[in-house]
């Protein structure tokens, strides 16, 4: 075998058996099915939920800790 065959075998073998090595896996992986992807949907509809909850909240704290600083003001004036 001279440089030239060697070359050519490399250059046609290693993408073969890299395709090979990929499509092996995709079948082993398989496609999602329906259930995963309604679980999926169900997951991003959750942590929609939970930020829009969680920007709530932070709300609800600002204007709980605006109500105290005004609260210690006054005190503050009346003294």
């Amino acid at each position: 075998m001279n440089g030239g065959e060697l070359i050519a075998i490399v250059a046609i073998g290693l993408p073969v058996i890299c395709g090979t090595f990929i499509a092996i896996i995709s079948i082993l992986k398989g496609k999602p099915t329906k259930k995963d992807r309604i679980m999926g949907g169900e997951e991003t509809m959750l942590i929609q939920q939970l930020h829009k909850n969680l920007s709530t909240l932070e709300n609800r704290i600002e204007s709980l800790e605006t109500l105290l600083l005004d609260q210690e003001r006054i005190k503050r004036h009346k003294k």
